[in-house]
């Protein structure tokens, strides 16, 4: 018995992305550390009063 596999064609078109307009930013970062760093803020100022 022979058994013959065929490979499949594949563009290359295919292998890319399509582009959707957005691009890579740090704002997400950016608003968490602000965040991480406000809540510290905020936990030493509690540890303070006491």
């Amino acid at each position: 018995m022979k058994f013959e596999v065929k490979k499949a064609h594949v563009k290359k078109s295919a292998a890319k992305l399509p582009k959707t307009g957005e691009d890579n930013s740090n704002e997400g970062l950016v608003a968490v550390s602000a965040l991480v760093t406000l809540g510290l803020f905020g936990v030493l100022a509690k540890r303070r009063k006491k």
